[in-house]
């Protein structure tokens, strides 16, 4: 597999008529229309020849790309921090050898251009709103960024961070630690692995709201010089507030408290489910279709605050 280096001419010349270009997206099955749209006989350059690879295309967003994570790392780890931070690079690849591939996984493929069709093509196939935003957004530099950042050379499996941190909304979780200010620390980021490895089922509202009140602490507390641990109980603590366990069959679930689909009330000074009105720990009771068991309650008191 030959990888290429799209020309800045031409880079620039897509994107600045990318209202024009956009059509294509969605019409051709291979970039070749590239050299005419921009008068290039060739818009690429190339850089390396590596063994060939094929990306990850089944499941849903968040599988897709925390599968392609391991892959691309894997077969494109020589590149340089430098080179990973080049729009050129990734729009190069995007443009070629996987063009149809994110063609397909942002559904361009179904002829039906949209009215936000040319901000999405920015995003996904060049660099939006500069590096640091591109490297989080493009279709195949976010994948290849959150492996790098999160890889373990000096484990069995080195990609064990990326195991813990878990598939499910992965494409979220990718968007939302990579736009942390502090989220290029190894140590912050191996806490907050460790604190999606207490919590794998918890909500996506939730793990939200923590990494937010993280970000809310680093700016009273310099969290670089806190250990991951430290980092982790920071997360842990502020979950535990707002969730309950529950059982449901032979899965224990992480669920919020704070769900605006389910009504809560104030019984005493516990905050449970409506549903769940005077039962004690132990005691089963039935929501949504499910039966759930009560492992815990979470003490509140009267303005919502916690006792714990």
């Amino acid at each position: 597999m030959k990888l290429y280096f799209m020309k800045q001419a031409a880079l620039d010349n897509l994107k600045v008529n990318l209202p024009t270009a956009c059509q294509n997206y969605f019409t051709e099955d291979n970039s070749g229309w590239i050299k005419e749209f921009c008068n290039d006989e060739k818009p690429f350059e190339e850089y390396k020849t590596v063994a060939d690879f094929e990306l990850a295309t089944e499941g849903d967003e968040g599988k897709i790309d925390f599968e392609n994570c391991k892959i691309l790392y894997q077969n494109l780890k020589f590149l340089t921090e430098v080179q990973a931070s080049d729009e050129r690079f990734w729009a190069g690849l995007t443009h070629s050898e996987f063009y149809n591939f994110v063609r397909v996984r942002y559904n361009y493929n179904s002829g039906e251009i949209k009215k936000e069709s040319v901000a999405s093509i920015q995003r996904n196939f060049f660099f939006h709103e500069g590096t640091k935003v591109g490297n989080i957004t493009n279709a195949l530099a976010k994948c290849w960024w959150m492996a790098r950042l999160l890889y373990d050379e000096k484990n069995s499996n080195p990609f064990w961070k990326l195991d813990a941190l878990g598939a499910a909304a992965f494409t979220s979780k990718i968007y939302r630690i990579l736009r942390l200010s502090f989220s290029a620390n190894p140590t912050i980021l191996s806490g907050i692995v460790k604190f999606f490895a207490q919590f794998p089922n918890l909500a996506r509202e939730d793990w939200t709201a923590a990494l937010q009140h993280l970000n809310k602490i680093g700016g009273n507390v310099i969290l670089d010089y806190l250990s991951e641990d430290e980092i982790a109980k920071i997360l842990i603590d502020y979950t535990h507030k707002f969730t309950a366990k529950v059982e449901f069959g032979d899965v224990v679930e992480t669920i919020s408290l704070l769900d605006s689909k389910i009504n809560k009330f104030f019984a005493g000074s516990y905050k449970v489910y409506t549903t769940a009105k005077d039962k004690k720990i132990g005691e089963t009771f039935a929501y949504n279709g499910k039966n759930y068991k009560i492992t815990d309650i979470i003490r509140s008191n009267i303005n919502g605050g916690s006792n714990l």
